[in-house]
């Protein structure tokens, strides 16, 4: 059963990035793609996972194997798109969704449940 998480657009945006010498008013894109996501939904094995943006485009993740790590936009010229661009690597687990720009920002999307039921479901 995938599980689904909502971020919280306001709670996002207040949180102070400014740890990496970034000007205040300077958006990277670790910050952006934190706040135009607007939910997380995974797989209960946590290698699959889609994320999906404001604009309703969706960033599609998959990592079951070393040869099997991948992301794809859902459509060209998107929010989904501009993030996948600028994705240098992700990571997926249990934990989180983290995603890693290059422009050394990062976006993280921690997992919620505490307990998921195994049933090998995967993301369409």
């Amino acid at each position: 059963m995938p599980i689904s998480i909502r971020y919280d657009f306001f709670q996002q945006a207040a949180l102070d990035r400014n740890d990496r010498g970034c000007h205040p008013l300077e958006i990277v894109m670790g910050e952006s793609a934190r706040n135009d996501a607007t939910q997380l939904v995974v797989n209960d094995r946590f290698n699959q996972a889609a994320l999906f943006f404001g604009d309703g485009s969706c960033l599609r993740f998959e990592h079951t194997s070393r040869q099997n790590r991948w992301a794809r936009a859902s459509s060209p010229n998107t929010t989904a798109d501009s993030v996948s661009g600028a994705l240098s690597q992700f990571r997926l687990n249990a934990k989180h969704l983290q995603l890693f720009f290059d422009d050394g920002s990062d976006a993280d999307f921690p997992m919620t449940e505490s307990t998921i039921e195994n049933d090998g479901s995967t993301l369409g």
